[in-house]
């Protein structure tokens, strides 16, 4: 068996060799934790750009929100475009989770959805900023779908067809290991009814004193409910426990 540090990248190739493949799906299913598949992913691609996104649920009050997950060397007009409320209106991710594959941006370019001019705009913004990258849609279980923007140093027309597949099935089962790693995080906090509440409110950037007075308790009780959710979700800081509870759907 070739080692794996002699193994050309997923993107120095014009195809991925099967004993590249299998090392990916391989070492991202056995992730036990998410900054594990971040690590991993990256041991394998040789990308220019990347922002992996996952959203929540159905019925999450955040629904079809892009939550980023995981982002290298974003411009940061793309950035803030991910992280604003646009995304949800994308015609690109929509297209493309209806077509179920990976679509190369400049693919995108010649379908009906692009005809309209502001659609247009947009795209060429894209190609401008990031180049041409692949737009990849990932479904897993819990409702949760994945959406993986990816641009590599070489042009789409280096790689042969097979490749956006190959990439889209190893992207896959990475969704699926976040889903299930998340899944376990969410189930193993085990949140109170009043923990739930409490950071329910801190997802919406209520205080200690205006939890307090929303749920008739004592600021003091409050402040040992935060306490005990910060210790539940391994987190320090009210910021980091809201996005967590974000993208593990603890909040409704």
């Amino acid at each position: 068996m070739t080692p794996l540090g002699s193994l050309p990248l997923i993107g120095d190739e014009p195809t991925i060799s099967n004993e590249r493949y299998m090392a990916a799906i391989n070492a991202l299913s056995s992730a036990e934790s998410v900054e594990v598949l971040r690590r991993r992913l990256i041991r394998h691609l040789s990308i220019k750009t990347a922002s992996y996104h996952h959203i929540p649920a159905v019925g999450s009050y955040n629904f079809e929100r892009l939550n980023r997950y995981f982002a290298y060397n974003v411009p940061s007009e793309v950035a803030e475009y991910f992280d604003s409320d646009a995304p949800q209106n994308d015609p690109g991710m929509h297209f493309v989770f209806s077509q179920a594959r990976a679509m190369w941006l400049s693919e995108l370019a010649n379908t009906e959805e692009f005809a309209l001019q502001k659609h247009k705009i947009r795209l060429q913004n894209a190609l401008e900023f990031i180049g041409d990258c692949l737009a990849i849609p990932l479904f897993g279980p819990f409702h949760r779908r994945g959406y993986f923007v990816l641009c590599f140093d070489k042009p789409r027309e280096f790689f042969d067809d097979i490749f956006q597949w190959q990439v889209q099935s190893i992207l896959q089962a990475l969704h699926l290991r976040y889903c299930l790693v998340v899944e376990n995080i969410r189930v193993s906090a085990r949140l109170t009814t009043r923990e739930s509440e409490v950071l329910e409110l801190i997802t919406f950037g209520k205080t200690n004193p205006e939890i307090a007075t929303i749920l008739g308790i004592s600021p003091n009780t409050v402040t040992g409910y935060v306490k005990k959710i910060f210790i539940k979700l391994d987190v320090q800081d009210r910021v980091t426990a809201a996005l967590r509870a974000s993208s593990f759907s603890l909040v409704t």
